[in-house]
């Protein structure tokens, strides 16, 4: 973990006392691992604001004890699965999997794996966001999974059985 702490100067404050702290700032940078998470503490008053401390490596610990101090938290985090997604999964689950009746192929996949948010994001800025759902085999896995539900005489497995 590396962590670097400072304090609002003098000269940031125009050579005055720090101002009274208005507002508390948390911004979580999370990744899968420690490792690769950052947070950044960040302090607000009228005068503008201060970074406070800046956190790699930062552990879950640590980064629920840096937004149980926040006024306001930005976390770079998909926050949940787009509903298509999970209705697909319980589908699937359930060997009740079917074939797109109105969208197919490419555009059908973008509707299970890609958030309303991921798709704001595309239209507006022409970058597609990381989808929170699928990626590489997966889009093959939404293309071929209705195809045992739908044909179940020639499928060597048991979809019902779950998890193949």
């Amino acid at each position: 973990m590396r962590h670097i702490s400072a304090q609002p100067s003098a000269a940031n404050t125009g050579g005055a006392k720090a101002a009274a702290i208005v507002m508390r700032t948390v911004g979580v940078d999370l990744s899968a691992e420690p490792t690769g998470t950052a947070v950044a503490v960040l302090d607000w008053a009228a005068r503008g604001g201060a970074a406070v401390s800046v956190m790699r490596g930062a552990t879950d610990a640590q980064v629920l004890a840096a937004l149980s101090g926040a006024d306001r938290a930005a976390i770079d985090c998909p926050m949940g699965w787009p509903e298509p997604f999970v209705e697909f999964l319980v589908a699937h689950s359930g060997g009740h999997v079917v074939a797109p009746v109105g969208p197919s192929g490419l555009d059908w996949r973008r509707t299970l794996s890609r958030r309303a948010t991921d798709l704001d994001c595309s239209h507006r800025t022409g970058v597609t966001p990381l989808s929170v759902a699928a990626d590489r085999i997966a889009a093959v896995a939404m293309r071929g999974c209705p195809w045992p539900c739908e044909s179940p005489h020639w499928w060597p497995i048991q979809v019902a059985t779950g998890g193949h």
